[in-house]
C-alpha cells in the first residue's frame, strides 16, 4: 500500500517488505485497491531500512548475493547519516564509504572478501541492499581516456568537454 511515495501501514508492511527482499522475486502484479485506514503511514526510506534490518536471508541465498554484488563494476558510494533512515547500523555502512574513498576505482569485491564468518556476511549485504534501495551506491561514471593530450586538437576538445560538462 503505496500513496505519494509513503507506505501506508506500521510493522505489518515491514514484514511484507523484510518477506519480499529474503526471497527472490520472479514476477509481480499491480493490483488496485481501495485503501481504508490512512491514518498509519512511514517515510518509504524508513520502511525499506526497518525491513532490511529484521530480514535474515539463509546460506545459499547469502553466497548469492556476494557473487552477483562481486560482479558489479566501480561503485561511488554517498556519505549520508544512515541513522536518519532508521537503520541501526551505521557502523557497517561508514566503513563501506571509508573503503570507498581508500580506491579510486572501488568495487564490492574488497568489502565482501574481508568478512569473517557468515553473521558478518549477513550485515555488509543488508548494507549493500539498503544502499541500492535507497539510492546511496550507484555506479561510477567511466571515463574516457583522454586522446592527443599534448596537440592543440586536444587541447580544444578538453576545452569543449569541461565546457559541456558544466
Amino acid at each position: 500500500h503505496l500513496t505519494m511515495g509513503n507506505v501506508i501501514g506500521d510493522e505489518d508492511i515491514t514484514h511484507e517488505l523484510s518477506h519480499l527482499l529474503s526471497e527472490p522475486v520472479e514476477s509481480c502484479t499491480w493490483r488496485e485497491c481501495a485503501i481504508e485506514n490512512t491514518e498509519h503511514w512511514m517515510e518509504a526510506t524508513q520502511a525499506i531500512s526497518q525491513a532490511i534490518s529484521e530480514l535474515h536471508w539463509n546460506t545459499s541465498a547469502l553466497l548469492a548475493l556476494k557473487l552477483l554484488f562481486s560482479k558489479l563494476p566501480p561503485v561511488r558510494v554517498r556519505m549520508v547519516p544512515i541513522h536518519r533512515y532508521g537503520y541501526k547500523d551505521g557502523i557497517s555502512y561508514l566503513m563501506l564509504h571509508h573503503q570507498s574513498l581508500k580506491t579510486e576505482d572501488f568495487t564490492l569485491v574488497d568489502f565482501l572478501n574481508d568478512t569473517k564468518d557468515n553473521k558478518e556476511l549477513e550485515r555488509r549485504i543488508k548494507i549493500l541492499v539498503l544502499g541500492y534501495c535507497l539510492g546511496l551506491i550507484t555506479a561510477k561514471p567511466q571515463q574516457q581516456a583522454v586522446k592527443n593530450k599534448n596537440s592543440k586538437a586536444g587541447i580544444a576538445a578538453r576545452i569543449l568537454r569541461r565546457i559541456r560538462g558544466m
